[in-house]
């Protein structure tokens, strides 16, 4: 090859930056790194914060379960003891007792003067041929007489309060004494009893001037269980009673197996409460009386929700229409 006749060219010299332009490169780099740092921090932060609610969460369930399951047991626990402890002293009662049985019957039950005569029977745990038992009711003192083990008495008792009194029990110049409790008044298990149904519409009409009054539709189908003791019901009676006065009565017969038909559109006076009964007269001349349901209005005619709600409870009233308690 010829010299010369290819031009060469000359190496090129490497450009060298100045060094206050590394220098500025350098400074400006740094504080990128330090506000990226910085933010990494602050999320690590915010997720630990989130991890640490979280757990504080699930420790307070847990506590708050915890103490539910401690006082679920505690309220076991005291309800266990209370048992223990009415059971003990139920048996320390019995332990003391003097009475081992005791039983009492009913007949010839006068209804004019509320009376009944009842037949007691009262078995000792200990006694001897010697002992002398009386029973005493209220200001009446019924001596007990022994009969095939057993001592046994009559005597004359109210027909609406409970059977109540107290032994006494003298033996060898000592004596005893003891609160005795036979029944409930004897009335439950002589005086028959009814409960109602009454499934039923309500429609409400409103009072649409001065003179016309507010008024209530009412349709339904009227029954009742009854339990019938020697004496039995003989009359029936549907009441609607307005602030004590009777607006509506009418009579049906009712049994087991067939209800009555109620139908009746009844106006009543703004501001009046409205109660309608079931009524049932006895054979011994006794009115049991249930609510059945109730009605209100305010001063506008308007029905409103009643402040008095229905217990369905079964009262009974004499002749002249005391209640009897």
């Amino acid at each position: 090859m010829e010299e010369g006749k290819w031009p060469v060219e000359a190496p090129k010299e490497e450009q060298k930056e100045p060094k206050e332009q590394k220098k500025r490169k350098k400074t400006m780099t740094l504080p990128r790194f330090w506000v990226a740092l910085s933010w990494c921090l602050v999320a690590v932060l915010a997720v630990g914060q989130v991890l640490c609610w979280r757990s504080l969460c699930q420790v307070e369930r847990e506590i708050g379960r915890m103490n539910g399951q401690l006082l679920q047991t505690r309220n076991e626990i005291n309800n266990t003891l209370s048992g223990v402890y009415d059971q003990i002293a139920q048996e320390m009662t019995v332990s003391q007792s003097l009475v081992e049985a005791q039983d009492v019957r009913f007949f010839n039950v006068n209804w004019a003067e509320k009376t009944v005569m009842a037949s007691f029977s009262v078995s000792l745990k200990e006694s001897t041929s010697r002992a002398q038992v009386q029973l005493v009711l209220g200001d009446d003192v019924v001596e007990m007489e022994k009969e095939n083990g057993r001592f046994v008495g009559e005597g004359k008792v109210d027909v609406l309060k409970s059977v109540e009194g107290r032994l006494v029990v003298v033996e060898n110049g000592v004596e005893k004494t003891e609160s005795m409790w036979f029944s409930g008044p004897p009335r439950e298990s002589l005086l028959p009893s009814f409960s109602p149904e009454f499934p039923h519409s309500l429609e409400y009409k409103m009072a649409r001037s001065d003179v016309e009054k507010p008024a209530f539709v009412l349709e339904g189908t009227l029954w009742a269980s009854q339990v019938l003791t020697d004496v039995t019901f003989t009359d029936w009676y549907f009441v609607v009673m307005e602030e004590g006065n009777r607006i509506y009565e009418t009579t049906f017969s009712l049994d087991e197996t067939k209800g009555e038909e109620i139908q009746l559109r009844q106006e009543v006076t703004p501001g009046a409460k409205v109660k309608m009964y079931v009524v049932a007269k006895d054979s011994v001349g006794l009115y049991h009386v249930v609510c059945v349901n109730i009605l209100e209005t305010d001063e506008f005619g308007k029905f409103i929700e009643p402040n008095e709600m229905l217990d369905w409870q079964e009262e009974l009233y004499d002749a002249q229409g005391n209640q009897i308690v």
